[in-house]
């Protein structure tokens, strides 16, 4: 009896997840359309070259390096390293990132007070958007535990802005990759879901329906790219050499902002401070 109680549960916990990924679907659907006709718009992504001075970048990665840690901690005031490896999830086990990175610099701190990347990504929405945190995301070579094609979270969208720290020249250095139009793929995102509450995996992996492809991103350092993040997208699969050095700056659209801070992988300890 218990068994079949649990089994009922779960079910309509499913259903309730899946009826509200419709819903939300639908609400993604007109938010796009009431955004201008562009580039970014229509594939997901834009990319604007040599945005941020090589020195800078070098100077970053140099400021990265000597803050990185190989257990997640606070390492400055509103400041922490999160070390992927301590998931329980086995998927991206060589990357680490350290959120709210710019409070480590001065001169990353103004260029983000600035509000530029702001204003830029509000120019390609034709709307406003909220800046949450700047983050260096530091990604060891890995061709076992990559995270597969995923979106970070169902609709409502969000944004991301990624300064490449250091040339990315092969598939073998990591690139960024995201898949053109993806974010528009409703039919099939609501599928991927259907069939991972079945299954039981990772409700935001697509593992199904889609084959082999090479949509990366090879770039300078200093190559700035925004992404919706309801793309699919993922780190490279043959990440073989170098370490790769990156910027990702976190935006929610104004109007679906809740206002909190943004605590993602900062240490329990500090969640309350």
């Amino acid at each position: 009896m218990m068994i079949f109680l649990t089994s009922v549960k779960k079910m309509i916990k499913s259903t309730a997840y899946f009826i509200n990924s419709i819903v939300k679907e639908i609400a993604d659907a007109f938010y796009w359309s009431k955004l201008p006709n562009n580039e970014f718009t229509n594939k997901g992504f834009v990319i604007i070259e040599n945005f941020l001075d090589s020195d800078l970048c070098d100077e970053l990665v140099q400021v990265g390096i000597q803050n990185t840690k190989e257990k997640s901690q606070m390492i400055a005031d509103n400041v922490w390293i999160n070390v992927r490896a301590e998931a329980t999830d086995g998927k991206d086990s060589k990357v680490k990132n350290i959120f709210n990175f710019n409070l480590l610099n001065k001169k990353l701190d103004d260029l983000i007070n600035s509000n530029i990347l702001t204003e830029k990504l509000e120019a390609q929405l034709g709307d406003k958007v909220i800046l949450k945190t700047c983050s260096l995301q530091i990604d060891e070579p890995d061709t076992r535990t990559k995270r597969s094609w995923h979106v970070d979270r169902n609709p409502p969208p969000t944004f991301k802005a990624f300064i490449y720290l250091t040339d990315v020249d092969s598939e073998l250095e990591g690139p960024y990759c995201a898949i053109p139009g993806s974010h528009k793929w409703r039919l099939k995102r609501l599928l991927n879901i259907f069939t991972n509450l079945i299954t039981g995996s990772k409700r935001s992996d697509m593992h199904r329906f889609i084959g082999e492809r090479d949509d990366f991103f090879l770039a300078k350092k200093g190559t700035l790219i925004f992404s919706t993040q309801t793309l699919f997208h993922r780190g490279s699969p043959k990440h073989e050499r170098k370490t790769r050095y990156m910027l990702i700056n976190y935006f929610k659209a104004e109007k679906y902002d809740d206002g909190k801070d943004f605590e993602l992988g900062k240490p329990e300890e500090w969640m309350m401070n």
